[in-house]
């Protein structure tokens, strides 16, 4: 009994040793052998993975690269071709502009020489004539008064007496600048005043003839610069409204017709430039006096003093030696401000109105 008690107790420890220890071998030895090959595979996948990435990313950057450099070598060649697959049809106008634009301006913007032709007068009793100045590297861009500035300095700086021209705004508002310019009022341009006018309407060695106005009632001061006291004149003999407006009315206070309101505005653009008297060949100041008579006989504030204002300012106009209007149509081609005739007509029936019905 003790025997087979003994040999059974051993036979059962040393098979669950056996098998704990075999069990345990071979658990280590598996989980190590899957470790190993696991990590071999990980290694193995994530280097083949990483060296394919890799090359297939240098590839790409280095065909991007190639055909980058390719697509700017062709274009910077001017390859009608490239051009063509690389840049949509849209762009066309961008192109075109790019490759001939600069070329284009270039040659519009290339400064030039002129010979200014101007003239010289001391004074109003003076005996004056026409003298002849180059001017260099004009730019196009250059307003006239702007050139004759340059000039100027040029005249300065060899001791020269500079040129005098009348000049305020210089945006077509003042009525200043009045001159005749290769014997145009206000030069070349139409509607507009001489500082409007750019070098760009001349070219490389044009003669350019300036003059002052030319009218018995604008005497010459010095060079091109002119008295026009005369119109002011004319002004003050009724070019306003005298009443004592206080505060400003509500806006619908007083009712204007639309079209009265609009006339009167184009008769008010007159900026007393004289452009209109110089270039009638009487020497008339007529569209500029019947501007002034239209803007305020057409507004109900011009209304209570229109009689008294239509005569006192033809008589002016004829006292200061204006001639009278022989409907030329001269004055209304050069006017900067596009003022019509139709004004005359109207001061006229004001004038024979306030005749007719005037007391005096």
């Amino acid at each position: 009994t003790v025997q087979q008690r003994g040999s059974s107790a051993v036979q059962q420890r040393g098979s669950s040793a056996v098998q704990q220890r075999g069990s345990s071998t071979v658990q280590q030895r598996g989980s190590s052998a899957v470790q190993q090959r696991g990590s071999s595979a990980v290694q193995q996948r994530g280097s083949s993975t990483v060296q394919q990435r890799g090359s297939s990313t240098v590839q790409q950057r280095g065909s991007v690269t190639e055909s980058s450099k390719k697509t700017t070598t062709e274009i910077c060649k001017y390859d009608d071709k490239a051009i063509l697959e690389h840049i949509n049809i849209s762009s066309f106008p961008v192109i075109i502009c790019g490759l001939f634009g600069g070329f284009f301006m270039s040659e519009i913007e290339k400064n030039f020489s002129v010979t200014i032709r101007v003239w010289r007068q001391n004074g109003p009793n003076d005996k004056g004539a026409m003298v002849s100045y180059p001017v260099n590297n004009v730019s196009p861009a250059m307003s006239f008064l702007e050139m004759l500035d340059v000039l100027n300095e040029e005249l300065i700086i060899k001791g020269d007496t500079p040129i005098v021209v009348e000049s305020d705004c210089r945006e077509g508002i003042c009525g200043c600048c009045g001159l005749v310019i290769n014997g145009d009022t206000h030069g070349p341009d139409k509607n507009s005043t001489v500082c409007q006018l750019h070098m760009r309407r001349f070219k490389d060695g044009d003669v350019i003839t300036v003059e002052p106005w030319r009218v018995k009632s604008f005497p010459i001061i010095k060079d091109l610069a002119v008295d026009r006291s005369a119109m002011e004149k004319i002004m003050q003999a009724g070019g306003y409204v005298s009443v004592n407006t206080g505060a400003a009315p509500d806006a619908n206070a007083v009712l204007i017709n639309r079209d009265d309101a609009e006339e009167s505005m184009d008769a008010a653009a007159c900026i007393g430039c004289g452009a209109c008297i110089t270039a009638c060949p009487n020497g008339a100041a007529m569209l500029f006096t019947a501007a002034k008579i239209s803007q305020l006989a057409l507004l109900p504030q011009g209304h209570p003093e229109r009689r008294e204002r239509a005569i006192n300012m033809v008589e002016a106009m004829d006292r200061e030696g204006f001639g009278n209007c022989t409907n030329e149509y001269e004055c209304e081609a050069v006017c900067p401000k596009n003022i019509k005739v139709s004004n005359i007509a109207r001061m006229n029936r004001e004038f024979l109105i306030a005749n007719f019905l005037s007391k005096k």
